[in-house]
């Protein structure tokens, strides 16, 4: 390890690569066989518990424990970026803010027009609609966390290109892991629990969510690592089942919204909503929102959910138990 002249003891070192970074926060992890055991074809499978507990806000939700059933979180960046920034706040104006927060209410909006989620609310399982918006791309106020050490460690040696929509391997530089630093994070009320939701992509990458504050970044403790081809493909090949990343399923949940993120549209259904939840005038939303010039104001939702949606839903919708097993290779 070298001296990356920066923080105190772990912080301090430069680890030889992701496996290492990760043997230093959890030194039994099972990941770390695909270095330590490197074998062609190798299947290497990790048991993992999803509990049900009650949420701080009284909610039923399903939380996937780690194999010391200690939820720890973590986050993993290709690079470092300094401070944690939520990417609602990465150099948008206030207005540019509110439509992304308008977006997220829209999406919202939608989503408790299906029957399932319906069902979920009314039986008081948690729907984290802020959590769900953030995991499928919408900007919001959150940081992604997971309770996956995997997961993170795929995020800090992927990076992603926006012009093939995909993720890939970063060859060299210097990457970042990080575990949030609290013990007892289901405890802490700026943590999204969001685990088991009726989508796959929380469900396989462990999520849960962190808003973000002035404060957030020196809540982390870092360890940064060397990125390494080899080692950084043999850990993405993992993720990988028939040539697909399952950390990224084929979703119709996935689909909609990204129509709503890139939409020119908003609806007074998700304005009244956001005024309502946020004490302020409907009439000054809108007059913000028209003052840009870029967006249509309509009377209806941007996009209802209709039968083939729900039928995709369903056939989509994760068998998560109480117990899962997940195969890395």
């Amino acid at each position: 390890m070298e001296n990356y002249g920066k923080g105190e003891d772990m912080e301090n070192n430069i680890y030889e690569d992701i496996f290492e970074a990760i043997r230093e926060f959890e030194p039994n992890n099972p990941l770390l066989k695909l270095k330590d055991e490197i074998s062609e074809g190798k299947i290497l499978i990790r048991d993992t518990s999803y509990n049900v507990i009650t949420l701080l806000d009284g909610k039923t939700g399903a939380i996937p424990f780690g194999h010391n059933f200690i939820t720890l979180l973590y986050r993993g960046e290709y690079r470092d970026y300094g401070e944690c920034i939520a990417n609602i706040y990465r150099g948008d104006n206030a207005k540019d803010i509110l439509l992304n927060k308008l977006k997220i209410k829209e999406l919202e909006c939608i989503l408790r027009t299906y029957d399932r989620i319906k069902m979920d609310i009314e039986e008081n399982v948690n729907v984290d609609f802020l959590a769900i918006a953030e995991h499928y791309e919408l900007k919001t106020n959150l940081i992604d966390l997971t309770s996956d050490v995997g997961v993170a460690a795929f995020f800090a040696t992927n990076r992603y290109n926006k012009d093939k929509e995909e993720y890939e391997i970063v060859k060299d530089g210097i990457g970042v892991l990080k575990r949030y630093n609290d013990s007892f994070p289901l405890l802490n009320p700026n943590i999204h629990a969001e685990g088991a939701q009726r989508f796959q992509r929380p469900i396989e990458q462990h999520a849960f969510g962190l808003e973000a504050n002035e404060d957030t970044d020196s809540q982390f403790v870092k360890l940064f690592f060397k990125q390494n081809e080899k080692l950084n493909t043999i850990l993405a090949n993992a993720f990988s089942v028939n040539g697909k990343n399952i950390l990224f399923p084929k979703e119709r949940i996935a689909e909609i919204a990204k129509e709503v993120r890139d939409s020119n549209k908003i609806s007074e259904i998700a304005i009244r909503a956001y005024a309502s939840e946020n004490n302020c005038e409907v009439e000054d939303i809108i007059k913000e929102i028209k003052s840009r010039g870029d967006i249509e104001i309509v009377e209806d939702l941007t996009y209802k959910i209709n039968e083939n949606d729900v039928e995709r839903f369903k056939e989509e919708e994760p068998k998560v138990g109480y117990s899962s097993r997940l195969m890395y290779l």
